[in-house]
């Protein structure tokens, strides 16, 4: 069987790749990008393309599937990023005559795309939000900041990972970085949020959905990220909570979600309670963990968009670990000056894997170069590339107990 397999340039893509090249499937790798893409390293990697970036040129990665697909025959279109998700959704009839794919119904993949449209249904569903202000005006912006405690998080509607969220300690920077942000080009179509800044570690529900029915589910929580101020995971752990299960089924469930999605929250303890934070309604970029846990997402996915049958849920390990060693780890180290005594000790911890594998080692060398991209991102901002936060955020704190147990 051949899957065309989007966004090679991430680290989830040499996940996935790795997984369903293992079970004897036909790789086609694309990427935005010749280099660096980690998964073109991989021995799994049958055939690379190179197509227009999706985020900046839509409509050439749209007539880049067609022309695609259409030349070349895949039995199944594999998309990891939210980048590329509303393109094949936006043209889900047309492509659907080229490969299978699993996506949810447009409107439901809209608010989940949006994370206003997500917050504002969220409340509706009674989950448990950070304080958020959508400013339209700065009339807004000055009586959220009358209002709430700083340090105030803002972030933007559409964005990825940690693009678009700064941290604000003060009414006059929350002020300046508003009023530049409301009057800027980019307010119209990427709206601006603001909200309390949530202090706990992060977690996340994980779904494969069946027009609203549940199939397969994980759940993980964060040890450590990088940014440090909040960011992807760089280890993580897999964990079970049943509370954590129900708030992530309640949106769900109302949005009666078809394919894969991730619900995120960080768990505050000082209201004891689950917040929700967003969902990403793709891929994640940890799904290193669930595999090593048990869980074949990728492989589940294909077999609901070839109408195959799903093997019955039956569980996955918890207590699994999964560390992104280069470039996340070593980035969460440099960040803290090389002064982290868990950071040290997990190369100790035996419940500890990484990406790292001696059977498939070319994607480590590639990622070692992804380092030099994080300086020439961040420069001398590496520790807090998007701003400080508190100081109770920055004591290596040793995670093995979770605050909710």
């Amino acid at each position: 069987m051949k899957i065309l397999l989007t966004d090679g340039d991430a680290l989830h893509c040499l996940a996935i790749a790795r997984l369903l090249g293992r079970k004897g499937f036909d790789l086609t790798i694309g990427s935005q990008r010749r280099f660096p893409s980690v998964a073109f390293a991989s021995k799994y990697c049958n055939r690379k393309v190179i197509y227009p970036d999706p985020g900046k040129h839509p409509d050439r990665f749209r007539n880049f599937l067609f022309n695609y697909l259409g030349k070349n025959k895949h039995d199944v279109l594999l998309p990891l990023r939210s980048t590329v998700v509303p393109v094949i959704s936006d043209n889900r009839e047309a492509l659907s005559k080229l490969a299978a794919f699993v996506l949810p119904e447009k409107k439901s993949l809209d608010i989940a795309l949006s994370k206003t449209e997500t917050f504002k249904t969220a409340s509706g569903c009674g989950l448990t939000m950070p304080a958020t202000c959508y400013p339209e005006s700065m009339s807004d912006v000055e009586e959220f900041a009358t209002s709430c405690d700083f340090p105030v998080v803002s972030k933007t509607s559409f964005g990825a990972g940690s693009r678009g969220v700064y941290y604000h300690h003060d009414r006059n920077g929350l002020i300046s970085y508003c009023k530049n942000y409301l009057s800027g080009p980019d307010v119209a179509t990427n709206p601006l949020i603001l909200q309390e800044f949530i202090i706990g570690p992060g977690c996340g529900f994980f779904g494969l959905f069946d027009h609203g029915q549940l199939k397969t589910y994980f759940m993980h929580r964060r040890i450590r990220e990088y940014p440090i101020t909040g960011g992807p995971s760089v280890l993580a752990e897999s964990f079970y909570n049943e509370t954590l299960k129900t708030e992530s089924l309640k949106l769900m469930g109302y949005l009666n979600w078809h394919g894969i999605a991730m619900v995120e929250f960080k768990y505050s303890p000082r209201k004891g309670k689950f917040v929700l934070m967003e969902i990403n309604p793709k891929f994640w970029g940890s799904s290193d963990l669930s595999i090593h846990s048990g869980i074949e997402f990728a492989h589940n996915w294909i077999q609901l968009a070839r109408g195959e049958e799903i093997p019955e849920f039956k569980g996955y390990t918890v207590g699994k670990r999964f560390r992104w060693l280069v470039p996340g780890d070593l980035m969460y180290l440099l960040a803290n000056f090389g002064l982290s005594s868990s950071w040290y000790a997990s190369f100790f911890d035996k419940r500890i894997s990484t990406d790292m594998k001696a059977w498939d080692i070319k994607p480590f060398f590639v990622e070692l170069i992804l380092v030099a991209g994080y300086f020439y991102l961040y420069g001398p901002n590496i520790r807090y590339p998007f701003g400080r936060i508190p100081l109770t955020k920055d004591i290596d704190i040793p995670m093995d107990k979770p605050p909710w147990e």
